[in-house]
């Protein structure tokens, strides 16, 4: 399943960290695709941030931070400023 997601919009975050999560917590075997759409700069630092907490954390830690995002919307403001290099695969 490809499913393409606006990492600015909070629903999409919600989109990950619920229904897709639950899958992968059940061990249902499906594969999915995420597809970021970066149509503004918060998209593009939201995908930054995204693409660090997995490569470093994992997936736990990435769920965490959406949901955290979904309950405190001014994070994401905040992460706007800070300037992240990422070397995608």
């Amino acid at each position: 399943m490809v499913v393409p997601v606006d990492l600015s919009d909070p629903e999409n975050m919600m989109l990950i960290a619920g229904n897709l999560h639950a899958f992968i917590k059940r061990g249902i075997p499906v594969r999915f695709g995420l597809v970021p759409l970066s149509s503004s700069l918060e998209s593009v630092a939201q995908l930054k941030v995204a693409h660090y907490l997995f490569d470093a954390y994992g997936l736990d830690s990435l769920v965490k931070y959406f949901e955290a995002v979904c309950l405190h919307p001014s994070i994401p403001s905040i992460l706007c400023g800070i300037d992240i290099e990422v070397v995608c695969y």
